[in-house]
């Protein structure tokens, strides 16, 4: 096979798993505390000093290709959108909500909390928010939360909010519902809480369209060239064979 149709194919490739991360982000342009995805990608030479994956048993080490090394989750905030309740709560700045899930913790942006019938704050489905001292139950008052994460029933301080960040964020990992795990978390110092307001998905409609055209005028491109090889190759075999 022509050593060409390498680097395209496997171009091609990658252009369909980014294809693929952009549509999800678009599908979760309205998620609550929804972080978008980037596909990151690795190229290989027949120079490059790097080991190939696998000890190069698949493409050889004679050839070229590009292939998929890691999605990257972006954490930049989203926009803060006012709703008015009082256990909706935005972080503006560096920080996640600690949330206990299924006997571990994981975290969250997303802060479209309520109470359980134990009156504990807790998410969605149920999972109960922690405060620095375990889950945060209320006594009965109007419910108040301050923007240092101090949460308050009436006059009477109930518990502060677990607000924490991660040294090396790269070791975060998505497990769907805006939730995420892994990462070794330390106290975020850098936040305010927002009460009655949710911060929206950080995917940029624009930007991520922009970003499909682009990809699909690529894949085409390597489609073409393929195209392109495949038929010189048939016409030298047509050729030669005349001769």
């Amino acid at each position: 096979m022509n050593r060409g149709i390498y680097p395209l194919l496997s171009g091609g490739i990658a252009q369909e798993m980014k294809l693929e991360m952009i549509s999800n982000n678009l599908s979760n342009i309205n998620t609550i505390g929804y972080k978008k995805d980037k596909a990151i990608f690795k190229s290989y030479l027949p120079s490059y000093n790097e080991p190939y994956p696998d000890g190069g048993s698949f493409f050889g080490k004679d050839k070229a290709f590009v292939q998929y090394d890691r999605s990257v989750i972006d954490l930049s905030g989203g926009p803060i959108k006012n709703t008015g309740n009082k256990l909706d709560l935005a972080i503006n700045g560096d920080g996640f909500f600690a949330i206990e899930k299924d006997g571990g913790t994981r975290y969250t942006r997303n802060g479209n909390f309520s109470l359980d019938d134990q009156r504990r704050i807790v998410t969605q489905d149920g999972d109960p928010v922690l405060g620095e001292g375990g889950p945060i139950q209320l006594p009965e008052g109007e419910i108040t939360v301050d923007e240092k994460g101090t949460v308050y029933a009436g006059n009477q301080e109930a518990g502060m909010l677990r607000i924490v960040t991660f040294a090396n964020q790269d070791n975060l990992e998505k497990e769907g519902e805006s939730l995420l795990s892994g990462g070794a978390e330390q106290p975020s110092e850098k936040f305010s809480v927002v009460q009655g307001a949710l911060e929206q998905s950080n995917v940029n409609t624009i930007e991520e369209m922009a970003s499909m055209i682009e990809v699909l005028r690529g894949y085409e491109s390597y489609q073409k060239a393929i195209q392109t090889i495949d038929e010189i190759n048939s016409r030298s075999v047509t050729e030669i064979g005349r001769v």
